[in-house]
């Protein structure tokens, strides 16, 4: 059973159903396309900088393939693109988070795994490993790490048996958690999960994210990341097979509609919460 459900308050809406509630742009905390640079596109994180040899790849060279759409680029040694001073507090104070986004690994560059780790969020002490996943290492098994590691199914959640299958091709992947359960999600399929027993997000998050790289700076990615999206809740099914199949993260947040009516007095109420 899935852990993801939207419910409804109340609702208030011409022509719309009441089967699910839509994301909104408050949920979407961070979301990098790097088409042409590393600028956040949703408004409430800071830009990236890129490290260590890191850079924008060539047009047409991410997830899509399409004329307009360019990636991250980590190929060279220690390479990463740097975000500093995140607001992840809405995450923390909801225990809910969710990273999404498209990875190209070349392995070893000869079609064969290698150790790899597509991000890191930082934490302090015991949680140094705030948020972050291997995907895959060297063993062929995706490692997904929050707040800590690496005791199961408080600290670590992982999907095995992968093997090559990563390596050398686009894949999406979701890594997220929503009050005490766990999910990873390859290419719009649910791999692994743990219904309860994860720890709570890391109240010590400091914000400082690593794109291609490990929380401490070690472990590098080799390829190229795409779409890089933090969500300060859980993502659907369906939202997830959504950007599996393509579209882009920020058609998940509709646009205003002109047919969208606020009950008097009260407003729009939507939740989120686990099934």
């Amino acid at each position: 059973m899935s852990m993801l459900v939207k419910t409804l308050g109340i609702l208030a809406v011409a022509g719309t159903s009441a089967a699910s509630a839509a994301l909104s742009a408050n949920n979407l905390l961070a979301f990098y396309d790097y088409n042409g640079n590393a600028s956040d596109r949703s408004g409430n994180a800071p830009d990236a900088t890129l490290q260590s040899g890191a850079v924008i790849s060539a047009d047409g060279l991410g997830y899509s393939g399409n004329a307009g759409d360019s990636a991250l680029d980590v190929t060279a040694a220690s390479a990463h693109a740097l975000t500093t001073g995140l607001d992840l507090s809405s995450a923390i104070s909801g225990n809910a988070m969710a990273v999404s986004f498209w990875q190209f690994n070349i392995g070893n560059g000869a079609g064969a795994r290698s150790q790899s780790t597509a991000f890191g969020i930082l934490g302090t002490g015991l949680e140094a490993r705030g948020f972050g996943a291997h995907t895959t290492w060297s063993d062929g098994n995706i490692y997904f790490d929050h707040s800590g590691c690496c005791n199961q199914p408080a600290q670590r959640l992982i999907a095995p048996g992968l093997g090559d299958t990563l390596v050398d091709g686009w894949h999406h992947i979701v890594l997220q958690v929503d009050n005490g359960a766990a999910q990873i999600w390859v290419d719009g399929s649910l791999l692994s999960e743990h219904l309860s027993g994860a720890a709570a997000i890391a109240s010590s998050l400091t914000g400082e994210v690593r794109v291609g790289q490990q929380y401490d700076g070690t472990v590098d990615f080799d390829g190229r990341l795409d779409e890089f999206a933090v969500w300060n809740t859980s993502l659907e099914p369906s939202e997830i097979q959504a950007l599996a199949n393509g579209a882009s993260t920020l058609s998940l947040i509709p646009e205003p509609s002109s047919g969208l009516l606020l009950l008097l007095g009260g407003g729009l109420l939507f939740g989120r919460r686990r099934r």
